[in-house]
């Protein structure tokens, strides 16, 4: 299920706002794909670096990263832009599995807020 996260969120087929009003009935232009909580277009960028709602579980990711790779590496990593992040969080084989685990974790919680 957590391999599963990651490549939804790979392949772009997660179901966040960006892709869930993306046809049907309920088709809205990308700027009207707005977060749950925010006034910004839910991306798959959104979501795993700056939506508050997910704060805490990015938070984790972050320090369990620290753990994971070289100080100087991961000081690269913060300085980088949001662009170069997301595809090393979705990309790097350092931390495939913390990553996986982060976008199930993602998925999970906005399942819970979306659908009760």
């Amino acid at each position: 299920s957590h391999r599963r996260a990651l490549a939804r969120f790979r392949s772009g087929t997660a179901p966040i706002n960006l892709e869930l009003l993306r046809y049907g009935v309920n088709h809205a232009p990308v700027d009207m794909r707005k977060c749950i909580s925010c006034d910004e277009v839910e991306s798959e960028c959104h979501v795993i670096l700056h939506c508050h709602l997910y704060q805490d579980i990015r938070e984790s990711f972050y320090n369990n990263l620290k753990d994971l790779i070289s100080k100087m590496e991961y000081d690269v990593f913060l300085e980088s832009s949001d662009v170069d992040k997301l595809g090393y969080i979705l990309s790097s084989s350092q931390c495939v599995k913390l990553a996986a685990r982060t976008c199930y974790d993602i998925l999970e919680r906005r399942k819970v807020l979306t659908y009760i």
